[in-house]
């Protein structure tokens, strides 16, 4: 009678031990299939994102000269709303931040140009899409070196950080420290720089809470988008104009463009004489 009571109590154990499991199980599952019902309808999905970003885009160094003496460094990584190709017919071919009509309309050139005539200098600047990052963080091996050391501007004296559009949905809450050493390493390769992070134009609540956690231990300042993202009517390539391919639409367009550079602006005014 005893054996038989301890083996009906083992099977009892066993049973609530996988009962557990299963609901464990099931609960994750729930919430990455809720995450993905309840995506905020303005954030393109990753099928249409996965053909961006996809071929390499040489780094682009360049100088915009405002015919004074003191001249400021500044580095921008980021993925396709910082630079990439141009993907459709338009008169102005030279890679940008999609999907802004002409290279002076993008907002790493806007940008550039407010903190020239306010702050009276010129601007040395670098350009890179680190887009692959983004996208394989999970297995990278945070060699640093191997993605920066060939941007012509090395110590910039403002780091411009966009990214986190391009993480796969899920992704983060499974690699949430691997996610998180992404950005610290970012920030310990330009030590000496003001460091300006955006949290994704298009809305990602898991990784904005990360992003603002390693800024704060880091100093960095936080530039918040995803308010721009959620105003299509505005911020939308396609308010503009119709684009075939609804992924491109969906990225800012010239007024977005205009509205990411006044985010920064706004974040190196407060913090920089």
């Amino acid at each position: 009678m005893k054996r038989i009571t301890y083996v009906l109590g083992a099977l009892l154990l066993l049973s609530l031990s996988l009962n557990t499991i299963y609901e464990a199980k099931t609960h994750k599952l729930e919430k990455k299939i809720l995450k993905m019902v309840n995506r905020n309808e303005n954030t393109p999905s990753e099928s249409v994102l996965a053909i961006f970003n996809s071929n390499p885009l040489p780094t682009y160094d360049g100088v915009y000269d405002a015919g004074v003496d003191s001249t400021i460094s500044i580095v921008f990584l980021g993925n396709s709303i910082t630079y990439h190709f141009v993907w459709e017919e338009n008169g102005d071919q030279r890679p940008r931040g999609m999907a802004a009509t002409t290279l002076e309309q993008d907002y790493v050139h806007q940008l550039i140009d407010l903190i020239a005539t306010s702050y009276h200098v010129n601007v040395k600047y670098s350009i890179t899409n680190i887009a692959n990052l983004e996208r394989g963080y999970a297995s990278y091996d945070f060699n640093m070196d191997s993605c920066f050391q060939m941007l012509g501007t090395t110590e910039p004296d403002i780091l411009i950080l966009q990214m986190g559009e391009n993480v796969s949905w899920g992704d983060v809450e499974e690699n949430a420290d691997k996610f998180k050493k992404l950005y610290s390493k970012i920030y310990e390769y330009y030590p000496s720089s003001h460091k300006y992070v955006t949290l994704p134009f298009w809305l990602r609540p898991d990784e904005n809470y990360l992003i603002t956690e390693v800024a704060t231990n880091y100093g960095v300042v936080v530039v918040d988008l995803s308010h721009l993202g959620a105003d299509p009517e505005k911020n939308f390539a396609s308010s503009q104009k119709h684009y075939d391919h609804a992924g491109i639409g969906m990225h800012p367009g010239d007024e977005g463009m205009l509205n990411i550079a006044n985010c920064f602006f706004s974040a190196v005014r407060a913090t920089i004489n």
